[in-house]
């Protein structure tokens, strides 16, 4: 059975920018996210501007699985960002961790990114992966009713929607779906 640390992971941060500092603030984050760039187990970094509150600043990070994410949060050079940030800051980061495909759809709550956009990918995911698995599982499928082909179906689809092609689809797409 596959662990937690194998799925991806979603750290998800507020940053409150103090009035003075909100420049520097976002120059701060957009120089982490040139960092970042080069970490094992990356994957992108995204950061959405401030709209309704001037000064808040919500920055999501994901990496490829849990074991990655706390190799980051375990460095020597998150601490050192960690306390840059914070002197920047009006008051607590509010930091939240989440696991598996849900952490995949943060950034349809950026407002950066189209929504039809991942409805677009989700479908180029999900109609050749229900076409290959109809195909393959063809034999199985005729002898059962079609209750029984949509629960093996999606018994099937929905891990390798989660733990393999979505995070492949954000790889491939990720420029064009915050474009």
């Amino acid at each position: 059975m596959e662990t937690t640390t194998q799925n991806p992971a979603t750290l998800s941060i507020k940053h409150f920018a103090r009035p003075e500092n909100q420049g520097r603030l976002s120059q701060a984050l957009d120089e982490l996210s040139e960092v970042l760039q080069s970490y094992l187990g990356f994957i992108s970094m995204d950061i959405v501007r401030p709209s309704g509150n001037p000064l808040e600043y919500h920055v999501i990070v994901k990496f490829k699985d849990v074991r990655s994410l706390n190799a980051w949060l375990s460095s020597k050079q998150r601490s050192e960002w960690h306390k840059r940030l914070i002197d920047l800051s009006s008051k607590d980061l509010i930091v939240k961790v989440e696991h598996g495909f849900a952490n995949w759809l943060a950034d349809s709550r950026s407002k950066s990114m189209a929504p039809w956009k991942l409805d677009v990918i989700t479908w180029l995911a999900i109609y050749p992966l229900i076409c290959g698995l109809i195909l393959l599982l063809a034999p199985v499928l005729a002898k059962t009713s079609m209750w029984m082909d949509n629960l093996i179906l999606t018994i099937i689809l929905i891990p390798l929607l989660s733990r393999l092609v979505m995070p492949f689809m954000f790889r491939i797409f990720g420029k064009w779906l915050k474009a």
